[in-house]
């Protein structure tokens, strides 16, 4: 089983957080040893990454592990956690029809172990072959209460992609963000 479609990375709107950790990956300075370890099975997944890197007070344990399962009707449930004080839950409603369009309706939270700062999130997702929309909602607390609306909409013609992703933060209603997107696939 693969994970939950609306926790999975989309290269062309994802680019900083995408799995490529190894171009940013310093062996020689920074990162003294990397060990991943991945198994899957139709029903589930577990993934866990551990990294011993150099800091000024000395070597530092990095980990995240990360579990999927496969619920009934298509739904999925995924965590992620780490020892530094990082807990994600997402659920995955599957994909869904409304109106005629397929559609997949997910949530989220993210937080510290001691639920000192929780992230709320709830997102609707058109899928399409060739068209990515995605709309999130998204509730954090903390140091100050913040609410956010976020787009992300790519679109794909053969070799060229093209989309927009912006933020638009609720609370004073002023677009944090607004992001361009443009790409072409050569051979």
């Amino acid at each position: 089983m693969r994970k939950p479609i609306s926790a999975s990375f989309e290269p062309w709107s994802s680019y900083p957080t995408l799995p490529f950790h190894f171009i940013e990956d310093d062996f020689v300075h920074r990162s003294l040893f990397a060990l991943s370890a991945s198994l899957s099975h139709a029903r589930g997944g577990v993934e866990v990454n551990e990294k011993i890197c150099s800091t000024q007070q000395g070597p530092h344990l990095q980990d995240q592990t990360s579990f999927w399962l496969s619920l009934p009707q298509g739904r999925a449930l995924y965590a992620r956690l780490n020892m530094n004080d990082y807990l994600k839950l997402h659920l995955d409603n599957g994909v869904t029809r409304f109106f005629g369009k397929k559609v997949n309706l997910y949530g989220a939270l993210t937080s510290t172990h001691n639920f000192a700062s929780l992230s709320w999130r709830l997102g609707l997702r058109h899928v399409s072959k060739d068209v990515h929309t995605d709309c999130r909602i998204k509730y954090s607390t903390g140091k100050k209460d913040e609410l956010n609306f976020s787009t992300r909409n790519v679109y794909k013609n053969r070799k060229l992609t093209y989309g927009l992703i912006t933020m638009l933060d609720l609370n004073s209603w002023v677009l944090n963000n607004c992001n361009l997107v443009l790409g072409y696939k050569a051979d």
